[in-house]
């Protein structure tokens, strides 16, 4: 577990640019299997935003809802073609969140078990 939690505190310090304005104020609410989702998202938005040196951009909220990553955030003197890339990640990220696995990252499926959604592999099904 431990293990875990240190992968996703490793995209503050990779990301640092993203993450600079305050720190979220429930951390990274997903498990460690969403790691590189997050990880290839947060280096796409940085991109975009390198081109655009007056943008504002700040992560609010980075949480499970339903089963999938849900990333909220706030974006400020971008350009509408910025603007729309990014929101183009963000909704591609969160579709492939429900076919990676939330615990390990492997190719998963999303079910329901006991009334909560969730995206989980063979393996990490039996927990």
């Amino acid at each position: 577990m431990a293990e875990d939690l240190a992968r996703l505190d490793e995209l503050f310090v990779k990301h640092l640019r993203l993450f600079s304005k305050r720190p979220l104020p429930f951390g990274l609410e997903v498990h460690a299997g969403w790691t590189d989702l997050l990880d290839t998202l947060l280096s796409r938005i940085e991109t975009i935003l390198d081109d655009i040196p007056d943008a504002s951009f700040e992560i609010l909220q980075v949480k499970e809802k339903f089963g999938t990553l849900r990333f909220y955030y706030q974006i400020d003197n971008a350009s509408d073609t910025a603007t729309a890339a990014i929101r183009q990640a963000v909704e591609a990220t969160a579709a492939a969140s429900s076919f990676c696995c939330e615990r390990c990252g492997a190719s998963g499926q999303l079910d329901s078990k006991n009334g909560w959604m969730r995206v989980r592999c063979r393996t990490c099904d039996d927990d």
